[in-house]
């Protein structure tokens, strides 16, 4: 009996541990419905799962920005680009393809993200990954910021330097 009890927590111990190494794949829709939204709008991760975000028919980004300028690009010190863009992934209404573009998380820090197009940000499309739920800098706030935007200009700037919380996948 002690040495089944003892195998049984082995294993229990065993799987438990090979859970936390496999990565977790998170789905995220971009604009379904001809929405201006992710959905979800945020999600919790673990460092090395993998998003995919699943754009829908016209034209999106996934632009990684922070929690204080939630519609401009994540720049570094010297105000260059380093924050991860999908970059403009057209659909048509018409034939929709879809267009998967996957990333690993790479970090377990709040990560912040919104749509490039003319507009959308200011309207409410931003999206976040491992957000606080309480404080100052929940993902809510960080909506409400964006939807404080004026002009809803497009940053045209493509990003060109490494992206140090996500890792592109192909």
């Amino acid at each position: 009996m002690k040495f089944l009890l003892f195998a049984y927590t082995g294993l229990a111990v065993f799987s438990s541990a090979l859970a936390a190494v496999v990565p977790k794949t998170h789905l995220v829709n971009v604009g379904p419905n001809g929405q201006l939204v992710y959905d979800p709008p945020f999600i919790f991760t673990n460092k090395g799962d993998v998003v995919k975000f699943i754009f829908h028919p016209k034209n999106h980004t996934v632009t990684e920005s922070s929690f204080d300028s939630p519609c401009s690009k994540l720049k570094d010190s010297h105000g260059r680009n380093i924050g991860f863009d999908s970059g403009f992934q057209p659909v048509s209404p018409i034939h929709p393809v879809e267009k998967v573009v996957s990333v690993r998380v790479l970090t377990k820090q709040p990560l912040w993200f919104y749509c490039r197009q003319t507009g959308h940000c200011s309207k409410g499309m931003v999206f976040a990954i491992n957000p606080p739920t309480r404080g100052a800098h929940t993902f809510d706030a960080f909506k409400k910021k964006a939807l404080a935007t004026a002009g809803g200009k497009r940053d045209d700037e493509d990003a060109d330097l490494e992206t140090p919380h996500l890792d592109p996948i192909d």
